[in-house]
């Protein structure tokens, strides 16, 4: 079950919530924040706190080998803001916020091997935003029957964070990202948007690094590519 109000005490701030219990856990979800509503809004904040526990079973050649208890929490406060100039058809906003994730396995009394160690992710992480207004109104894009606003103007993203030991995370890490969004087409024609962006990666310290080595390899979460995608509304 959950609550949703999207004008929460009759103001700008939505409040979103949702509690699970299933047969092998329970999830709550909290968030409130008053996002960017609007072109012109010039300040966003808010706070998201997620919590859950999970019974994960660890399978091999179709048997069960091991299961084992985890506990996920991740806290999420941020703040934003319209910088630069004041012109209205383009936006410029800086997003500061902390993350704080941890995952901690606990293993159960008949589980033949050991759980996973913990893991923790926390560090501040700045977001810069580019936005450009040139809106249509569109039918049957995401919802059949409603008219939509589809913003075909330029939209850029590029955030990088710094994620250390020091903050109680478990390796020193800078994930970072980047995407980019453009659309052209009429009204009348249709709408063409094409997206590309570089999924997260970090530059890591392990733990067992030798004595007297300075080098800071480089790995990633993921492989780092490219990845674009186009869409049609007519």
């Amino acid at each position: 079950m959950g609550y949703n109000d999207p004008q929460f005490l009759n103001t700008r701030l939505r409040l979103s919530s949702a509690f699970q219990d299933t047969p092998n856990g329970n999830v709550q979800d909290l968030e409130l924040e008053q996002p960017f509503y609007s072109f012109t809004t010039r300040s966003a904040y808010g706070a998201a706190v997620n919590h859950s526990n999970a019974l994960q079973k660890v399978f091999q050649g179709g048997n069960q080998i091991s299961q084992y208890d985890q506990e996920h929490l991740n806290l999420n406060p941020y703040f934003g803001r319209w910088v630069g100039n004041n012109d209205p058809l383009n936006a410029i906003r800086v997003t500061l916020s902390y993350r704080y994730s941890e995952d901690v396995f606990q293993a159960q009394t008949h589980t033949p091997r050991h759980a996973p160690g913990a893991k923790a992710l926390s560090g501040p992480i700045v977001n810069t935003s580019f936005t450009e207004s040139d809106f249509i109104k569109d039918t049957f894009v995401d919802k059949a029957g409603r008219v939509e606003d589809i913003n075909l103007g330029h939209q850029a993203n590029a955030g990088v964070g710094y994620i250390a030991r020091k903050f109680g995370a478990t390796e020193n890490s800078i994930p970072f990202s980047a995407n980019e969004a453009v659309g052209f087409g009429e009204a009348a024609r249709g709408s063409v948007c094409c997206r590309w962006g570089l999924p997260v990666g970090t530059r890591s310290t392990p733990k067992d690094k030798p004595a007297g080595d300075s080098s800071t390899p480089f790995t990633s979460s993921m492989p780092i590519t490219t990845v674009m995608s186009t869409s049609v509304s007519r």
